[in-house]
């Protein structure tokens, strides 16, 4: 996989960071390092910030990653962040998972996903 995590947590919001290349053969491997490392944090608050990825997205991979979320995910707040060239995917993928059941929003900013996080009271 060309995709690298990096992982810190901002005033109890898990930020994953993903650097890299991606393709198309790294869907399901970006998956799974996505449900793990939420799986492992106590934070039911996160940024998932794509910018640092270098390609685009497609709405495929959003379907993909929405119908391999776990159920118990939709407890989680989610904030998307990408570039403004995934725009579109990133808006598709809120969608997406809105339509499933899950809490996520799509952003192009770090600062407007943690206040847009922080206005939830509760984790």
């Amino acid at each position: 996989m060309g995709i690298k995590p990096s992982i810190e947590i901002l005033e109890n919001i898990l930020v994953l960071k993903l650097s890299g290349a991606r393709t198309l053969y790294d869907v399901d491997d970006i998956n799974e390092l996505l449900i793990k490392e939420l799986q492992k944090s106590n934070s039911k608050k996160v940024v998932i910030d794509y910018t640092g990825v270098k390609g685009k997205r497609s709405i495929v991979e959003s379907v993909q990653k929405a119908d391999s979320f776990p159920v118990e995910f939709r407890q989680y707040k989610i904030a998307l962040i990408d570039s403004k060239e995934n725009r579109e995917a990133a808006v598709a993928e809120e969608s997406v998972f809105s339509n499933r059941g899950f809490r996520l929003k799509a952003f192009t900013d770090l600062h407007e996903a943690l206040k847009w996080l922080k206005s939830f009271i509760t984790e």
